[in-house]
């Protein structure tokens, strides 16, 4: 897999998604230590808030201990209501900062269907992306796309459906590739036709993992495409703009060019920038008083 640039807002982007991805898990596990611990208290009469009255809002989880261990164990599926949305919302941010940023470069525009940035959905966003820049994602991120559209439908039937499949649903599950297939039962232990079969669109512990995976992988399988999409001036411009942002040295000094060469270097090199190409950038936005020298 092609290396990542790591442009301002795919570094917002990962940090979030990881913050996330570690509070999901974080419940997982607070669950299961939970669950483990009232093993202890196992066939008391007493309530939770008589035995733990030190735990902060344990009043609102007044159960008996074996009936609050059933809840806990349990509570994968629900967590996994709440991590879905959480991760596609997350993942809606960041390609739609991205259709902005390169909305203010040249040669870029919406597609023709389009008027304007709001009629940028989450079911048609990255086919915009992919519209505006001219290139294909990569075999694996095609595969996480066919899937993401999967969760974004099953987010839709539980957020206005109550959680009933919907005919969208069941057409996107009998659309998917094989590949795409073969990726869902990696990743949740299920055969995707379930969807078509039954009347709920049911979530798994599994999902929560499931989900962040999905979004990681078209993440990194967008910045893939916005290399492939935008010029080395394009990057280069994008370098100097985030090193301004990130650097306290001089400007026009050689330690300021130093500076730039290491940050291209460090956060952009995947896509190669030469010199030339940065200090003329640079030149061009009035951080560099002569392009054709440089340290």
């Amino acid at each position: 897999m092609a290396s990542t640039v790591q442009f301002p807002i795919y570094r917002h982007y990962t940090t979030t998604r990881q913050h996330a991805n570690n509070a999901m898990v974080s419940f997982l596990a607070g669950s299961a230590l939970a669950s483990h611990t009232l093993q202890l208290t196992a066939g008391s009469n007493r309530l939770l808030p008589e035995i733990f009255p030190a735990v902060p809002h344990i009043a609102r989880f007044n159960l008996r201990p074996d009936a609050a261990a059933d809840v806990l164990g349990a509570a994968g599926p629900h967590l996994a209501t709440v991590a879905i949305p959480y991760a596609l919302a997350i993942h809606e941010d960041f390609v739609t900062q991205c259709i902005e940023w390169i909305l203010e470069m040249s040669g870029f525009r919406l597609p023709k269907e389009m008027n304007s940035i709001g009629d940028i959905r989450t079911s048609n966003m990255h086919e915009a992306l992919l519209s505006m820049t001219g290139h294909a994602l990569d075999q694996r991120a095609s595969l996480d796309l066919e899937l993401f559209h999967l969760y974004r439908l099953m987010r839709n039937c539980h957020i206005h459906n109550g959680g009933i499949v919907t005919k969208a649903l069941q057409d996107r599950a009998r659309s998917l590739s094989t590949g795409a297939q073969d990726r869902w039962r990696k990743l949740t232990r299920r055969q995707v036709d379930e969807f078509a079969r039954g009347s709920r669109a049911k979530y798994s512990l599994l999902d929560v993992f499931s989900v962040f995976a999905v979004t990681k992988g078209l993440g990194r399988g967008v910045n893939v495409l916005l290399q492939a999409g935008l010029t080395q001036s394009h990057w280069a411009e994008a370098c100097v703009d985030d090193y301004r942002q990130a650097s306290s040295r001089t400007r026009n000094s050689e330690a300021w060019g130093r500076g730039l060469v290491g940050h291209a270097r460090d956060r952009y090199g995947a896509v190669g920038l030469s010199k030339p190409q940065l200090f003329l950038a640079a030149f061009n936005k009035g951080a560099w008083l002569d392009a054709a020298k440089y340290p």
